[in-house]
């Protein structure tokens, strides 16, 4: 990889139909963890050279933080991102058995040749679902796993803060 640029808080009217309307607190929030989260992605690129790209979403698809991705490359992503994520617990659903409760989602992986994708969900009280997703080529799915689980472990030190 040779350098990963940071998209930003890209506004949500450019990356996805979620309309906040005047819910300023949220999006001040939203923005807050955006930025606070910048630190986290340029780490986990620091770590990985082969990363290609980092991204935290919500559940709807709202970006807060991009690495590696221009900037009309940012709204497709986070509202695949938010699709997988759904899908996926989806599926959970439907394999669960009916005397059981599924658990939460913990991560998606996606492999095809030498790129890997993932999504980790990060829960946060007010605002549920965070994703956090990453790709990268040439990476064993071992290495990936044990880097990304870092990464969220760190994101969800920072939205547990009350602050944020």
């Amino acid at each position: 990889m040779t350098s990963l640029m940071h998209t930003g808080n890209v506004p949500a009217a450019e990356t996805s139909e979620w309309d906040m309307e005047t819910d300023t607190e949220t999006v001040s929030k939203l923005e807050e963890i955006g930025t606070a989260t910048l630190p986290i992605l340029e780490s986990l690129a620091e770590r990985l050279p082969t990363l290609e790209g980092a991204m935290l979403c919500t559940a709807d698809g709202y970006n807060l933080c991009a690495l590696g991705l221009e900037s009309y490359q940012v709204g497709r992503l986070a509202a695949m991102t938010s699709t997988m994520f759904s899908v996926s617990n989806g599926a959970i659903d439907a394999i669960t058995s009916d005397d059981k409760e599924a658990t939460p989602l913990e991560q998606v992986t996606l492999k095809s040749g030498d790129s890997q994708y993932m999504i980790y969900p990060i829960q946060h009280d007010q605002l549920g679902y965070l994703l956090m997703s990453m790709w990268a080529q040439e990476i064993t799915l071992g290495e990936f796993l044990m880097e990304a689980k870092i990464s969220a472990r760190e994101l969800t030190r920072l939205v547990q803060i009350e602050d944020l």
